[in-house]
């Protein structure tokens, strides 16, 4: 995949942050990241297993969050 920009009146600086955001959008980053070096299954069940664990526990917090905020009283405006 080929990410352009345009350089538009001399802005080289303008210019090399639209293409970083580009490139980020497009994941280029985390496809070099990936590719870097060779993972064998357990090492990617292992990653996997941890990615999941922790969105486990942010939904946990998540809801723990709103319990409290619902429990919480209002307090009398004056």
């Amino acid at each position: 995949m080929a990410v352009q920009v345009e350089v538009k009146d001399n802005r080289v600086q303008q210019a090399l942050s639209e293409l970083n955001r580009k490139r980020e959008e497009a994941g280029i980053p985390e496809e070099l990241r990936k590719r870097r070096y060779h993972m064998n299954g357990s090492e990617k069940r292992f990653v996997r297993e941890k990615r999941a664990y922790k969105h486990a526990v942010g939904e946990v917090v998540s809801e723990r969050i709103k319990w409290l905020m619902m429990r919480k009283k209002p307090t009398g405006g004056r």
